[in-house]
């Protein structure tokens, strides 16, 4: 009997794929883990194997631009260097949502013209280049762009109900402005900062005055504009003369001077919709009948009367000038400086602005175009112009295209010691930073280096170069932060045990303030039934009566939502004082082994004004911990005996309420006068 023999097959080898996941921000079943999961079930079934994975992360589907991994995905499979002939992608809308459906099919088709096949792995079809393949694709497509559309729609309507309403819709309030979070009822949340964003749903924006100061100064340039006549140049210049600094913390200059005295909301008007940028189109300025707004939404902080007459003014001067005398005017310019640019333009008296030159001629660089080479654009064609070119066209894009080749400095998004973070102690300009690669000539090894440089392009002849390296400058940060610590071990535990013994009853502290809130608004009402009287009597006339009756309503709302406020959250001055005097001992440390993003919130907390010079680093703390950085206080009095002033009392300033800080302040000195502190740490003060 012959004896059989079985031979297995051999299992064929996967076949090497790519993996394309986008995820933006529209829904959880879009998740990078849900995509990855469904296609990775997919190429088990298939066979494939994920060789390469591709993606981009909350970025929209509209454009091609700025999806990075997709145009590396493209590029790699235009030049050949990749070891996969299959895409795989979740679905159509992953690909992407882009508002034209052929832009979509020319992005696959080019995969299909290397020999590379783009397979959509959640899809009920199969993308086999059938009829009915293709019609679903088109359909597909089409769809993921309207949704698009109506999305933009809906969410356009939504922010201008919210308009309408009172509430603000991002961007910063601005000089002399604040945001302030409210809840579903009206009731305040609290002020954010820059940068910080609502949380929940339901809470709603608006837009409060800022500190008295910033209100002073914004009334002061409405007063300089209008009574005194003065220029917004020669304003911004009064300002920077006098210290002040815009809410970034730069100098004034004639753009933002003119901000604040053409900004509807400083007169409490909600204004929206000026400009349009939706669905990652071109920017456009809308005309005055598509704006939305809501009068009246906020509490200005400008007289009415003297905005609309800032208003006349500007627009007196505004008048519209001819291209050729655009040309001529930016020909002067050039006459005068070597360097011109947008802000430069901004900054001269009687001359449009570089918007206003980018509106009439498409980009400042048309318009050099036109002053350099002599011709005149009317209508997009292009005139022989009365003004002398100074080269001809041809070399004039030559240097164009020059200066458009990549640079060997590129910048990194996570630079966190940037934006915004520090500015120069020398011009008031943001810090900002740059990668540099440098080969080595002797091994060819091509080294990085980070650099923190003035983001001034245009300084001052006498601008000393600000430029540190990163090293440099976090390891000034670490020393700036050491100086927070107490040196002392003993010194440094009894700071910490006065601390707490000073906020021991919060109770008592809550309960006092909420006598002194009710004892004033008891003065008020007072006040406001004497001036009732008076009025009946006919000792006080009817405008004195009105406005005095106003004023004191404001402050009886204010006491009363200081009542509120002080019921519904408890004093936590023994946790925030401790917490805070713990952070000021172990900043430095937890610097070292911080994240970035750790980092940039321990200088939020800790530091408030943040300036690099070319040779030093200067830091303004925040309350209380300049007290820490200033040391002990040893003073002198007018008798021969000292008078100590312990420290822990200007660290709990900020924190417990002052009767409480009065008490504290005569048991210590008490103590000190009678000798029994001798022998704890308080000798190393003096």
């Amino acid at each position: 009997m012959p004896i059989s023999s079985t031979t297995e097959s051999p299992t064929p080898a996967p076949i090497p794929a790519a993996q394309y996941i986008r995820m933006s921000t529209e829904h959880q079943q879009y998740s990078t883990e849900n995509q990855a999961k469904v296609i990775t079930q997919y190429s088990q079934q298939r066979g494939y194997e994920v060789v390469a994975s591709y993606e981009d992360g909350g970025k929209s589907g509209l454009t091609f631009g700025g999806r990075q991994s997709l145009q590396q995905l493209i590029k790699d499979v235009q030049d050949g260097r990749i070891e996969f002939k299959n895409i795989l992608v979740y679905d159509i809308s992953r690909w992407g949502r882009f508002l034209d459906a052929d832009e979509s099919a020319y992005y696959e088709f080019i995969c299909k013209r290397a020999g590379v096949r783009v397979h959509y792995c959640n899809e009920q079809f199969e993308n086999d280049g059938s009829i009915q393949a293709n019609v679903l694709k088109g359909l597909k497509r089409t769809m993921a762009g309207e949704y698009s559309r109506e999305l933009s729609v809906k969410v356009f309507q939504g922010q201008c109900n919210l308009i309408e309403k009172g509430y603000r819709q991002g961007g910063p309030a601005g000089y002399g402005l604040r945001r302030m979070l409210i809840d579903l009822s009206g009731q305040s949340k609290g002020l954010l900062k820059r940068g910080e964003h609502k949380s929940l749903q339901t809470d709603r924006v608006i837009l409060v005055p800022g500190p008295d100061e910033e209100v002073r100064v914004v009334l002061l340039i409405y007063q300089m504009f209008v009574k005194d006549g003065r220029v917004e140049s020669e304003i911004a210049a009064h300002l920077n003369e006098q210290g002040v600094r815009t809410d970034l913390g730069r100098k004034w200059n004639r753009s933002t001077v003119r901000q604040v005295l053409t900004n509807e909301k400083y007169i409490g008007n909600n204004v929206y919709n000026r400009r349009s940028f939706k669905l990652k189109q071109k920017r456009v300025i809308n005309p005055p009948d598509m704006w939305i707004r809501a009068d009246g939404a906020f509490d200005g902080i400008v007289d009415p009367a003297l905005f609309f007459t800032a208003q006349g003014i500007i627009q007196e001067r505004n008048r519209r000038f001819t291209d050729e005398e655009m040309i001529e005017l930016l020909r002067q310019l050039v006459q005068k400086h070597t360097d011109v640019s947008g802000n430069l333009i901004d900054e001269t008296d009687g001359l449009p602005s570089a918007a206003c030159y980018r509106s009439r001629f498409g980009s400042l660089i048309d318009a050099y175009r036109l002053y350099y080479t002599g011709l005149v654009q009317f209508r997009g064609e292009y005139f022989v112009g009365k003004h002398e070119p100074i080269i001809n066209k041809d070399t004039f894009e030559h240097c164009q295209r020059l200066l458009k080749r990549k640079n060997r400095r590129t910048s990194k998004v996570n630079h966190y010691l940037a934006a915004s973070m520090f500015v120069c102690g020398h011009c008031g300009f943001g810090i900002t930073a740059e990668r540099i690669r440098r080969t080595n000539k002797k091994d060819g090894r091509v080294r990085e280096y980070v650099y923190y440089r003035c983001a001034n392009v245009y300084p001052d002849k006498d601008h000393p170069s600000v430029r540190w390296r990163e090293e440099q400058l976090e390891a000034a940060i670490i020393t700036d932060l050491q100086s927070l610590r107490i040196a002392d071990e003993d010194t440094r535990q009894w700071f910490r045990d006065q601390l707490v013994e000073s906020c021991r009853d919060e109770t008592t502290v809550r309960e006092e303030r909420l006598k002194s809130l009710r004892r004033r608004k008891v003065d008020l009402e007072a006040m406001q039934q004497r001036l009732l009287d008076a009025y009946l009597a006919g000792a006080v006339d009817k405008n004195t009566f009105t406005a005095k009756t106003l004023k004191h309503k404001e402050e009886v709302d204010k006491v009363e939502a200081d009542i509120q406020t002080s019921r519904a959250t408890p004093l936590t001055g023994l946790e925030q004082a401790v917490e805070a005097f713990d952070l000021a001992q172990t900043a430095a440390e937890r610097w070292r082994v911080s994240t970035k993003d750790e980092r940039r919130a321990i200088l939020e907390q800790v530091l408030l004004n943040r300036t690099l010079f070319a040779t030093s680093l200067v830091t303004t703390k925040r309350k209380p911990f300049d007290v820490l950085a200033e040391g002990p206080i040893l003073k002198q009095s007018r008798t021969s005996q000292a008078v100590f002033e312990p420290v822990p009392i200007g660290f709990l300033g900020w924190f417990i309420h002052p009767s409480l800080q009065r008490n504290v302040i005569e048991e210590l000195m008490v103590d000190w006068v009678a000798g029994t502190l001798d022998d704890s740490p308080i000798g190393a003060y003096a």
